[in-house]
């Protein structure tokens, strides 16, 4: 332990100058250098665009050639067929307002709230739960 004591001490300037280094390193690549790479990517991206461009106009001009023969839709093999589908059922539509909660024999519908303070807000709410204790009695 005490070798190691001294020999960090004796190596103290040169790890305080490699910290420091290292340091001027990162800020350097972080603040001041400029990046190149877009500028490659750009050039890059361009070329395979045009790559791109030509084999889509190559397809558009192959599919323009393609002649459907649409003599199978008068053979009487296809007038034939039937159709064994089935229609989807019918589902009751949900209600009109997604936050309301509803509850067997009433319904509470949600109160806006203009103001933010807390007091104002428990008036509401005690108002809310009075209008369905009302509605629930009734």
């Amino acid at each position: 332990m005490e070798s190691l004591r001294d020999m960090i001490k004796k190596n103290q300037t040169a790890v305080i100058a490699l910290v420091v280094i290292a340091g001027l390193f990162i800020a350097y690549n972080t603040f001041f250098k400029k990046e190149e790479g877009p500028d490659l990517i750009s050039e890059s991206q361009g070329i395979r665009n045009l790559e791109i461009g030509r084999e889509i106009i190559v397809t558009l001009n192959r599919l323009k050639t393609i002649d459907i023969d649409t003599g199978i839709l008068e053979d009487p093999r296809f007038e034939k067929l039937q159709d064994f589908s089935e229609p989807l059922p019918q589902y009751s539509q949900s209600k009109q307002n997604p936050f309301e909660l509803e509850i067997p024999g009433t319904t509470l519908r949600s109160v806006e709230v203009q103001s933010t303070t807390s007091q104002e807000a428990a008036t509401n709410n005690q108002a809310v739960e009075i209008e369905s204790a009302q509605e629930i009695t009734q």
